[in-house]
C-alpha cells in the first residue's frame, strides 16, 4: 500500500513512519522541513509542504498520484496557523482525495476534541473531524489520550 503521511516530521508522526515502514508499506512522508538526506531515517519519500499554506485542493494532486491511503497526524498546538493545518488544509485535502479515488483517511485527533473543552486548538479540532465525516470519503478517526515514547 502507498501511504501519504502528514506530520511525519512531528512527535507522533515520527512514530506512525517508523511503524509504517517496518511493516512494508510505502510512505510520502510530509513534513515542514524535510530531513537532510543523511538524517533520513528511516528512509521514505520525503516532500516539504508548509501544511498552514496547503488549503487549495489544486496543489494536491501531484501528492496524491499513486497513494491509497492518507494519515494526517498534522496538528498545531496554539496559535494562528491552527484553523489553517486542522481545517482548511484538511478541507482542502479531503476534496483532491476524492478526486484522486484515495481509498480511506485516517485522522490523529486528539480525546480534548469535544465541545465541553473551551479551547481553540479543541474547537479546531473538532471542525476538522467533522469536516473528515462531512467529505464522502472512508475515514477513521482516532483520538489518543496520552502520548508516551522515548522523546516525549
Amino acid at each position: 500500500m502507498h501511504i501519504l503521511l502528514l506530520g511525519a516530521g512531528g512527535f507522533v508522526g515520527r512514530h506512525i513512519l517508523s511503524e509504517l515502514l517496518a511493516g512494508g508499506q510505502r510512505v510520502r512522508a510530509v513534513a515542514r522541513d524535510v530531513p537532510a538526506r543523511g538524517e533520513m531515517e528511516p528512509p521514505a519519500e520525503w516532500v516539504g509542504l508548509d501544511l498552514a499554506r496547503a488549503s487549495n485542493a489544486d496543489g494536491w494532486p501531484p501528492h496524491l498520484a499513486g497513494i491509497h491511503c492518507v494519515i494526517n497526524a498534522a496538528g498545531v498546538l496554539r496559535g494562528p496557523e491552527m484553523h489553517a493545518v486542522h481545517v482548511a488544509m484538511p478541507q482542502a485535502l479531503h476534496a483532491a482525495c476524492r478526486k484522486a479515488e484515495v481509498r480511506r483517511v485516517i485522522l490523529i485527533s486528539a480525546v480534548s476534541a469535544r465541545p465541553d473543552v473551551a479551547t481553540d486548538y479543541a474547537r479546531t479540532k473538532i471542525e476538522g473531524e467533522a469536516a473528515l465525516r462531512n467529505s464522502g470519503l472512508r475515514w477513521t478517526i482516532l483520538r489518543p489520550s496520552l502520548v508516551v515514547a522515548e522523546g516525549s
